[in-house]
């Protein structure tokens, strides 16, 4: 279980991201990209599991070898979640 889940729905969030590094040294975290949140698909954060919505990464697309989930995992994510913070 994830103690806190980041949801980035936006290309290039920097306020989100440099968040998203400050808890990651502290916390069991992950991040899930959606919408346009996928083009930073080629995000890296020691230590924080990086997540795509499949059908996002495929409307656009994009080859990545992040972790795709459909939207019935990105439900069991979010609700197997302790917090979700959405940007």
């Amino acid at each position: 279980m994830v103690k806190i889940l980041h949801v980035i729905k936006e290309h290039g969030d920097t306020i989100a991201l440099d968040i998203i590094k400050a808890q990651g040294k502290i916390r069991n975290l992950a991040v899930l990209l959606i919408h346009d949140g996928v083009l930073d698909h080629d995000l890296v954060v020691p230590g924080i599991t990086i997540y795509a919505a499949r059908a996002d990464i495929e409307a656009r697309g994009i080859e990545t070898d992040i972790v795709l989930l459909d939207y019935s995992e990105i439900v069991d994510m979010i609700f197997g979640s302790n917090r979700v913070i959405c940007w």
